[in-house]
């Protein structure tokens, strides 16, 4: 359970970081149902359509090998979604991102 003074990721840190990232305005950014673990959003901006995951530090290793797992699987032909820009040490925010293109 979230102690009530705990910061999560929300649309306001998420558009701070997407814009960050992309050197684009975002118009829009919205929770998807999707991670226990982590948070992901899905993010309008004026050029593209982008998803965010973001995590908690403590679980900044999953990211880690989530990036290491990519490197690896994409160039045999597994379908991944690639990553486009990565935060795994806080430039943008307390929590690690990464960001691909929405499908």
């Amino acid at each position: 359970m979230n102690s009530s003074h705990e910061t999560l990721p929300n649309e306001s840190i998420v558009a701070g970081v997407v814009s960050s990232m992309t050197n684009e305005k975002v118009l829009s950014s919205s929770r998807l149902t999707t991670g226990d673990q982590h948070f992901v959003f899905a993010v309008k901006t004026s050029h593209s359509e982008y998803v965010l995951r973001m995590t908690k530090e403590i679980n900044r290793n999953y990211f880690i090998s989530a990036l290491y797992w990519q490197e690896k699987l994409i160039p045999l032909g597994v379908p991944l979604a690639k990553f486009i820009s990565v935060d795994l040490d806080g430039k943008y925010s307390q929590f690690p991102a990464l960001l691909m293109m929405r499908c």
